[in-house]
């Protein structure tokens, strides 16, 4: 049951991306995505949210995560520091981002 209703929730948020696309819609596109580690597809929607709206620290952040599950070290690196340098308010926590840069320089 639990993955019709999975269904219905990416149905329908397609549905309204087709209608009206916000980065909004394309985010939690990808947190659906990304809860059922469809890492291709959450990568592909957390890119679409960043897009419009790159200023986001957190579709950054969140964007480096999917890039970095898919193993794209180098892009995920490039939006791991897009997150952290952006300004303002942000949801990820902070430490952890700046340490995976870190993990992710080291091994250039």
């Amino acid at each position: 049951l639990g993955n019709t209703d999975s269904q219905a929730t990416e149905s329908r948020l397609k549905q309204l991306i087709e209608r009206e696309p916000s980065p909004q819609l394309y985010q939690t596109l990808g947190n659906l995505y990304a809860d059922k580690s469809r890492w291709h597809d959450a990568q592909a929607a957390y890119f679409e949210a960043w897009r419009g709206a790159p200023d986001n620290a957190d579709y950054a952040f969140n964007l480096a995560v999917s890039l970095d599950q898919l193993r794209q070290y180098p892009a995920a690196l490039t939006y791991y520091e897009k997150a952290l340098a952006s300004g303002g308010m942000h949801r990820f926590d902070r430490a952890q981002a700046e340490a995976r840069v870190q993990q992710l320089k080291a091994v250039r």
